[in-house]
């Protein structure tokens, strides 16, 4: 692991027009992985470079997070434990903000209010009903929305990625 002076000293090197160079830094960072990301983004932020500089600061950043989604998916599939998992791990690609908190705190207040509408003396038919009613609301919309993302239409990028770059991770 590098110390923070090494990474901003890379960080500062990606706009060198040596390809070279550039590739070199590159190549550091990745291996670098996470501990790098807030360092580009500020550099991404903060600094007026030109397109190629920011090109490739978004270029590095994407690479290191979806090596990182796909190296743990790949660990989940191996070892699957639960569905949510596996979804929110493809989702952060999309939604990095979307935690496994996040979705944890979701469920249970949907199981909160569905547990506060139930009572012992409903039938079969009415217990269905609520619970339907509560899935429905217009919140568990967004929160599907917000977990899947476009989790359909990617999921099948991602797994081609993660099935044909095994050799990347």
């Amino acid at each position: 692991m590098k110390d923070d002076k090494e990474i901003a000293a890379l960080v500062s090197l990606l706009d060198d027009p040596d390809i070279n160079i550039y590739n070199l830094v590159k190549s550091q960072l990745i291996n670098v992985g996470n501990d790098c990301i807030p360092f580009l983004e500020k550099a991404n932020f903060e600094n007026d470079y030109d397109e190629v500089y920011q090109s490739r600061i978004k270029g590095i950043t994407h690479e290191i997070r979806l090596n990182e989604i796909l190296s743990k998916h790949k660990e989940w599939i191996d070892h699957p434990v639960n569905l949510i998992d596996g979804v929110n791990q493809i989702d952060q690609y999309f939604f990095p903000n979307i935690t496994r908190h996040y979705v944890d705190n979701e469920i249970k207040n949907i199981v909160k209010e569905i547990s506060n509408l139930l009572t012992e003396q409903m039938s079969a038919l009415e217990k269905v009903s609520i619970i339907n009613d509560v899935m429905i609301l217009p919140k568990l919309l967004d929160f599907l929305e917000d977990l899947m993302g476009s989790f359909v239409i990617a999921s099948e990028r991602i797994f081609r990625l993660l099935y044909n770059s095994s050799s990347t991770i």
